[in-house]
């Protein structure tokens, strides 16, 4: 009973820690889309759970942009963006997980601006790529009602699988597309979410951007 109750609250947690992950970066695309910028959309990082994953290692340095290419050494990856996007590096940064997010043009009245997010979580130790996407599967199943559609391909030359979903049933209605992969020191995920209904038009788009990413020798 006890080891029932465990993992109930071990998915609980998982499920608040991937809401907030998701709430943080919809809310700042909405500031972004709405004139208010990013200061004003500057998130809290939630405080550490006693089931919390592994701190992650500390990540000292910036990130360089030189035209479109982003350069974050501390982390140990590079990639292209798109022409015209905006780069915020470590928009949410805790114990546990840092996310840059690369914002598309604000577009007057539009309720969320297409934004990418490259997040690195710290692993569990022994996990397999496996079992971090059955943890999302099931994750984004419970949320949205409907099981996430799977794909493989390679991300800097190393295994990925990409979930391609609707996070949620309530306005803003998104539709997002993530590619997860794992590394010793992240558990990898490159996410793109737009406005419902407009996933075609960005998959080059995502395609070109997984294409170009890079991790650090």
């Amino acid at each position: 009973m006890l080891v029932g109750r465990r993992a109930a609250k071990l998915g609980d947690e998982r499920m608040t820690r991937w809401l907030l992950v998701l709430e943080v970066v919809v809310l700042m695309a909405a500031a972004v889309s709405c004139g208010g910028g990013a200061k004003e959309a500057t998130p809290t990082a939630e405080e550490p759970s006693p089931l919390a994953r592994p701190t992650l290692a500390p990540i000292e340095g910036t990130p360089t942009i030189t035209d479109n290419r982003y350069e974050f050494p501390a982390l140990g990856y590079s990639v292209s963006f798109p022409q015209g996007w905006t780069a915020r590096p470590s928009a949410l940064r805790t114990s546990t997980r840092n996310i840059d997010v690369f914002f598309a043009p604000a577009e007057e009245g539009a309720a969320v601006q297409p934004n990418i997010a490259v997040t690195c979580e710290s692993p569990l130790e022994g996990t397999p790529l496996d079992g971090y996407v059955e943890e999302k599967r099931q994750i984004v199943t419970q949320v949205s009602g409907k099981e996430p559609v799977t794909e493989r391909r390679k991300v800097s030359g190393l295994d990925a699988v990409v979930l391609v979903y609707t996070p949620g049933k309530n306005p803003p209605l998104l539709d997002k597309t993530e590619a997860l992969f794992l590394t010793d020191r992240c558990i990898w995920s490159i996410a793109i979410t737009v406005p419902q209904g407009e996933r075609a038009n960005y998959q080059a788009l995502f395609d070109e951007f997984l294409a170009s990413f890079q991790l650090s020798p």
